[in-house]
């Protein structure tokens, strides 16, 4: 399985002690498939900021994991005239204010320490028998900060944080824009420099096993339209 921490998104390669998963051949008697083509609208295009390239590979049984969560969040504090039920309609997806263009942002620190500015948590429950094949630990922010490729990592194993040192993998602050028409790229939002962390964490997870993952001191922009994780 693959464990991303989206937030701060962990993905994990897993083989599930016990398990073989078979895959049952699919068969039918339609007519071939004749591929209908349709001109499509003027539309803003994706900008390719880093591509694509194979992180973990492996042929195995097994499963993938995904688990993660935010470093910003809605609140009381810089948003004048909302409410503390406003904050919690905003956080469940309902109510009028659902977008992140709709807050001043804040950061989300969970842990109780005084050496953080944000931190928050997930926790992995994996079947008995599994082991970790590979576990990725990606990040994502806007930010300008040299320190952007690093964070804080806490596993099950550990009694405190460690400094854990990745690469940043993409960042939208040299995307130029040389179209103005209907099919250019689409601008960057929130404008500058956008970025995306990965650091592999497999040795740690492997020790960690099951329980809660704290991850801490991402470096990131609070404000209307931001976001961490």
């Amino acid at each position: 399985m693959f464990f991303d921490f989206g937030s701060w998104v962990r993905r994990m390669a897993v083989r599930l002690g016990g398990r073989r998963r078979r895959l049952t051949p699919f068969r039918h008697s339609a007519p071939p498939f004749r591929p209908f083509i349709e001109r499509l609208e003027d539309r803003l295009s994706p900008a390719i900021v880093t591509p694509f390239t194979v992180r973990y590979s492996v042929n195995t049984t097994g499963d993938t994991v995904i688990l993660g969560n935010t470093l910003e969040t809605a609140s009381t504090t810089g948003n004048a005239g909302r409410t503390q039920q406003d904050v919690i309609n905003a956080q469940n997806g309902t109510g009028s204010f659902t977008s992140n263009n709709d807050w001043n942002t804040v950061y989300v620190d969970m842990d109780g320490n005084g050496t953080t500015f944000n931190s928050s948590q997930a926790s992995l429950n994996l079947a008995t028998g599994s082991s970790v094949l590979f576990a990725g630990l990606y990040w994502m922010a806007n930010s300008t900060s040299t320190q952007r490729n690093r964070v804080l990592f806490d596993t099950p194993a550990t009694s405190n944080y460690q400094t854990v040192i990745g690469s940043v993998i993409g960042d939208t602050s040299g995307l130029q824009l040389s179209r103005t028409d209907a099919g250019a790229l689409a601008a960057p939002s929130p404008a500058g420099p956008n970025y995306e962390g990965f650091a592999d964490v497999t040795s740690l997870v492997q020790a960690g096993g099951n329980g809660a993952y704290t991850v801490a001191n991402v470096q990131a922009t609070t404000g209307t339209n931001c976001y961490a994780g």
